[in-house]
């Protein structure tokens, strides 16, 4: 399913949804050569999540979200569509996936050799499958573990960067090197698992063409190109149910780290310390930010968000250690801000040092990624609704769908 495998129209509406561990978007996104996608409907709902949820189970309850996706898609979306569009016709279905529906993994490879050597082609192709098959062995062993089957389809194989004698090129082939170092990107996803979705999306948009790639790769590509002035970075991706990290180190995915307390983990904490209901502890994020707490309940609920925070740090703090032992971890982070909760979290965020976690007496540098950050590349049809995720997926299809040839 290579971006590459077809030719393009000068403009072209496709489906994006993106699917992640705890909620599922969708949009129709509208790409045009040489312009920012537009965005021209957007939807994302939750997955219901209860503790001790079987494997079986979380699938049944990730297709039932999917299901309210495509179905809001192809009656509300439609409508949208026929006031911004002649053509209304569907080109492409894309998927972007999130843990735990692949395994994705930032790897590298460096050859040494006594004497000088001429690199080529299949020289090339040996030292990716190298890192392809210890990447297909991880993979099994977790869709093994999570009932997901043991046979994985490798949809992602990107080399991210390739350097010799230390000096980064772009046409390796026929040069001759006493050193080459391959950075890459791998990512699989269980093939029944992934069968299993896509023909649920066929009812609903039965296009034969539908191509797959990962969030980590939208993420890391699209951040590339607007954090020119840094090369070294952390993306932090707090979803409903998971932290994860992804670390970029002189320009190339440099791997990551993820621990099992989110965005739900952490109001849940707060929602127990307080006896409210969730929904009520998401509505009080933005009467806390804008002051209009009364004074005894503002205590309260910070004391309730110190306790949340300082266990949510507590699992941070482990994964940082262990991943500084092996390599230099940057002190700038970019997180996505959607909403009061979003921007709570990285002023907290933003106050922790390194030295609590044996590293550099500096504070983070946190980056907030909102909305308005992205909209130079990305424009949102009147009316929609969207969040800083799907806009970051909407503006690397763009920056693919550029690449490929014109029919």
């Amino acid at each position: 399913m290579s971006f590459f495998s077809h030719k393009r129209r000068p403009e072209e509406t496709v489906v994006i949804l993106e699917i992640g561990s705890g909620s599922i978007g969708g949009a129709f996104v509208r790409l045009a050569e040489n312009q920012p996608p537009n965005i021209i409907f957007s939807t994302r709902e939750q997955i219901s999540f209860l503790p001790g949820l079987s494997p079986e189970k979380f699938i049944e309850e990730t297709e039932k979200t999917l299901t309210k996706v495509c179905q809001l898609l192809a009656r509300e979306g439609l409508r949208h569509l026929n006031f911004t569009d002649n053509n209304k016709e569907i080109h492409r279905v894309y998927y972007a996936l999130s843990s735990p529906w692949c395994v994705s993994e930032s790897r590298s490879h460096t050859f040494n050799d006594q004497k000088s050597f001429v690199v080529t082609k299949d020289f090339l192709n040996n030292l990716i499958k190298t890192e392809l098959d210890k990447v297909e062995t991880d993979a099994k062993k977790i869709f093994s573990e999570m009932h997901f089957g043991e046979i994985g389809r490798v949809f992602e194989k990107k080399v991210i960067q390739i350097t010799l004698n230390g000096y980064k090129t772009t046409e390796p082939i026929g040069k001759t090197a006493d050193n080459l170092e391959v950075a890459l990107l791998i990512s699989i996803s269980p093939e029944a698992v992934f069968e299993r979705l896509n023909r649920l999306v066929l009812r609903y948009f039965p296009t034969g063409s539908q191509y797959v790639f990962s969030f980590n790769l939208s993420a890391f590509s699209v951040l590339r190109d607007m954090y020119t002035t840094t090369d070294s970075f952390m993306f932090m991706d707090m979803s409903s149910e998971l932290t994860e990290i992804q670390l970029v180190r002189n320009g190339i995915l440099s791997g990551g780290f993820s621990f099992p307390l989110g965005r739900n983990s952490f109001v849940r904490k707060v929602a127990a310390e307080l006896r409210r209901p969730v929904p009520e502890v998401f509505s009080l994020f933005a009467l806390f930010r804008r002051q209009h707490l009364d004074r005894e309940f503002e205590d309260k609920f910070k004391r309730a968000l110190n306790y949340a925070f300082e266990v949510w740090l507590m699992e941070f703090r482990h994964s940082v250690n262990e991943l500084a032992k092996e390599i230099y971890i940057p002190n700038v982070i970019v997180k996505p801000t959607n909403d009061d909760f979003g921007y709570y979290f990285a002023e907290k965020l933003s106050a922790e040092k390194f030295n609590q976690m044996g590293l550099v007496d500096s504070n983070f540098e946190l980056v907030p990624l909102d909305a308005d950050k992205l909209s130079p590349n990305c424009t949102v049809s009147k009316n929609v609704q969207t969040d800083v995720f799907m806009r970051i997926n909407a503006i690397f299809m763009n920056k693919m769908y550029n690449l490929i040839e014109k029919i």
